[in-house]
């Protein structure tokens, strides 16, 4: 007899797998499915062999004598008496799922447009912007690194490993941080006639998003502000004009 067996990593899975043989029809088999007997056989050599079937990789194959004999799925010598088990061993690829998330430097999603550049691996970068993914699929199982661009205006994710299981789906999210933004507000003062070989020590007052701060002519106002748009007001005075704003 010569019995064939099919083992999935991950186990118990329906998946079909296809087989023809020298000595007998087709047929098909499943992980938890009763291994095919060939039934009585002459002594003589055979052979049985795998079909390929999308997303799984064929990844061991052994052959067992009940004799004690070597034999392989090529080359089955049966003997008369002998029982030969061949056991195939099917590995399922896998996927990796990149989900790009951005939060504000108090810890507040954020709606960006930035595009990061994320790698897995030495493959080709693909870019990734905020509440987008990147998939890699049809992954051999085992480490894969994901990696991305540096950018000064964000905290960078550290490498981030992943052991892959057969037939696993793995999703990572990569959260970016957005840096402090600095607003640098200087003054600058002239006289009517337009010089300004003046230092004029007169203290104004400018706002920036509900925030006063004062400040002269050689004294600017700094903020540290989370990145978005503001309105930058200045206190009106009866002794100047505010002619431009640059």
């Amino acid at each position: 007899f010569i019995v064939v067996d099919k083992v999935t990593l991950p186990s118990a899975s329906a998946t079909e797998f296809d087989f023809t043989s020298s000595y007998g029809s087709p047929f098909t088999l499943t992980d938890a499915g009763t291994p095919n007997n060939s039934g009585d056989l002459a002594p003589g050599t055979y052979s049985v062999s795998e079909g390929v079937e999308a997303g799984w990789d064929l990844t061991n194959t052994s052959c067992v004598s009940s004799n004690g004999d070597e034999e392989s799925i090529g080359t089955i010598s049966l003997q008369a008496g002998e029982t030969v088990t061949c056991t195939f061993t099917n590995t399922q690829r896998g996927s990796i799922t990149v989900i790009k998330d951005v939060i504000n430097p108090d810890g507040e999603p954020v709606s960006d447009n930035y595009v990061f550049e994320v790698k897995l691996d030495n493959a080709n970068g693909q870019p990734l912007a905020e509440g987008t993914n990147a998939s890699y699929t049809n992954l051999v199982p085992g480490s894969y690194t994901i990696s991305e661009t540096a950018d000064v205006n964000y905290d960078l994710n550290a490498p981030v490993v992943v052991i892959l299981a057969p037939g696993e789906n793995e999703v990572i999210t990569l959260t970016n941080k957005q840096k402090k933004a600095t607003l640098t507000i200087t003054k600058n003062v002239v006289k009517p006639d337009g010089t300004t070989e003046v230092v004029d020590l007169h203290p104004f007052t400018v706002d920036v998003g509900g925030t006063d701060q004062t400040f002269g002519e050689t004294d600017p106002a700094v903020y540290t502000l989370n990145p978005g748009i503001y309105t930058v007001t200045e206190e009106t005075d009866p002794n100047y004009d505010l002619v431009s704003i640059l």
